[in-house]
């Protein structure tokens, strides 16, 4: 069953609880999700960014190499009866993309993915990194301004 918007949490820190990343794989049958259990960590470059980023970290290093393009991030909440949570519930956190500047590295493993919540979800959208075809193709040779008596230097090369 698809998530809707609203299904997605507002805030992607999930405070300790234990959290995973759902990715769907093709198998030789078809399609099957896959779990990878992860530790979400928070980064702001040391205290130099204004803007806090998400970053999932897998806890298997089997994982490391995992696609997690649009992956969603879920958490396991415990019954917390003084948040008006009188069960446990799994929630999804966030969306995840892969994390391409690969500066932090919070855990022994590789980050897997940066994380965007709700507030974040259109710029998550349009991350995906596309290689984009040159406009003008490149030209080899010289530029040659001929002059109004001048021998035309490339006469006969079509020829």
């Amino acid at each position: 069953m698809p998530l809707t918007i609203s299904d997605v949490h507002a805030s992607v820190d999930v405070h300790g609880a234990p959290a995973a990343i759902i990715t769907i794989e093709a198998t030789t049958t078809g399609y099957a999700r896959s779990l990878i259990p992860v530790v979400v960590d928070s980064d702001d470059a040391g205290g130099m960014s204004d803007a806090m980023v998400w970053l999932a970290s897998p806890i298997d290093p089997a994982h490391a190499n995992v696609e997690v393009e649009g992956a969603c991030l879920f958490a396991w909440l415990p019954r917390e009866p003084a948040r008006g949570r009188a069960k446990g519930e799994v929630v999804a956190f966030a969306v995840g993309y892969p994390y391409r500047i690969g500066i932090a590295k919070p855990r022994d493993t590789p980050v897997i993915a940066e994380l965007a919540g709700l507030e974040d979800l259109g710029r998550a959208l349009i991350s995906r990194a596309v290689t984009k075809e040159r406009e003008l193709p490149p030209v080899t040779g010289e530029i040659v301004d001929k002059g109004s008596g001048d021998v035309d230097p490339l006469a006969g090369l079509d020829d």
